[in-house]
């Protein structure tokens, strides 16, 4: 059988506690430090084969993480007095496959899961209401493990998926300005799983 899902949570990338730039940096973007804690999503299709009692589970995700800077900037539009609040942001993105290995039982299905794929890395600046994505990219390989539970009916059709993740991956490139950033970037969430009838 086809299913897709979608998953919404809070993730955790320690090596976002030390500065990610040297001190003497004057772009806004390398003066700021970033929050360990932040928000993820993910939305993965897959395609499910086996027996009763178990299944194998191979697929695709492609996943977004947002953590934001724990320091800003305030301007002062000049023209009209208004005072404008910038504050950098640093999403981190997978594109990648997978496969599950899945325990089903009436209620609950317990899986783990590997995957591996493509990662980037984005800088962005928010003023006021509005996000500027800047021109910094990092992209680099990488993979994850991950492991959780279902809850559903019998016929599985709709099912409530809690899972946790955890990313490993190494950032370098220009985007980085000569730093460089690592996982792992663990991540916790929750969201939906549907699937078509067998």
């Amino acid at each position: 059988m086809w299913g897709g899902s979608f998953m919404l949570g809070v993730s955790r990338w320690p090596g976002l506690e030390t500065p990610l730039f040297p001190s003497d940096q004057m772009d806004p973007i390398a003066r700021s430090r970033f929050n360990a804690r932040g928000s993820n999503l993910e939305v993965a299709v897959f395609r499910e084969e086996g027996r009763a009692w178990g299944a194998m589970c191979y697929g695709g995700e492609f996943g977004v993480l947002w953590h934001e800077s724990t320091t800003g900037s305030t301007y002062r539009n000049l023209a009209t007095g208004a005072t404008i609040r910038s504050r950098a942001a640093l999403n981190a993105g997978h594109l990648t496959g997978s496969l599950r290995v899945l325990r089903r039982g009436t209620h609950t299905t317990f899986l783990m899961s590997v995957g591996a794929g493509l990662y980037m890395l984005v800088f962005k600046e928010s003023f006021g209401g509005w996000v500027v994505e800047t021109s910094s990219h990092s992209y680099a390989r990488g993979g994850f493990l991950a492991g959780g539970v279902e809850f559903h009916g019998a016929n599985r059709a709709l099912a409530v998926r809690v899972e946790a993740q955890s990313h490993f991956v190494s950032f370098r490139e220009s985007a980085l300005r000569g730093s460089r950033l690592d996982g792992p970037i663990h991540a916790f969430r929750i969201g939906i799983v549907i699937r078509t009838p067998e």
